[in-house]
């Protein structure tokens, strides 16, 4: 029975049978490009060279097919509609306030909504700014509204206490 030593990777081994040479190889601790040596041998040779060495080792999977089936694509996640912006509508009722406070009123509250919808992506980008001209109209109208009826209250209220009281 003949005994093989081996050099992994420039590590002397002891001694083995061919078996568990071959045991070695099936594992992969021994590679082809390792060097071996028995008896009758006049220099070391790679292990790939050596008949029946690696007569255990499994032939290797091809790298184009795969081992395991492959399941399908998921399906990717369809984004959710976006609305359309209401830009315009927003600028137009906060113009329309100037006339009319009510209108201011719808346009404040109609382009604040609009801009939360964008900020969260429920709603197109592209009428941003228009709803931003829209949402300051209505906020300015509204407070001037405000405003003006406050003064106009406190007027009447101030001009009716001093007015001296007329009896018939």
């Amino acid at each position: 029975m003949a005994y093989w030593f081996c050099k992994i990777d420039g590590q002397s081994y002891e001694p083995v049978e061919f078996e568990t040479l071959q045991l070695r190889a099936a594992e992969g601790r021994l590679r082809a490009y390792d060097m071996v040596f028995s008896d009758g041998m006049t220099d070391w040779q790679q292990a790939g060279t050596i008949p029946g060495l690696f007569a255990l080792v499994p032939p290797a999977i091809p790298i184009d097919m795969p081992s395991v089936p492959v399941p399908p694509p998921l399906p990717q996640p369809v984004p959710p509609k976006m609305e359309d912006h209401r830009g315009w509508v927003c600028l137009l009722l906060g113009i329309l306030g100037i006339g009319c406070g009510l209108f201011s009123v719808a346009a404040w509250a109609l382009s604040d909504t609009d801009l939360r919808k964008m900020r969260y992506g429920r709603m197109k980008l592209s009428g941003r700014a228009i709803t931003r001209a829209g949402f300051v109209l209505g906020c300015s109208f509204t407070l001037l509204y405000i405003l003006v009826l406050s003064a106009s209250f406190v007027y009447r209220l101030v001009f009716t206490l001093t007015q001296p009281v007329h009896v018939r």
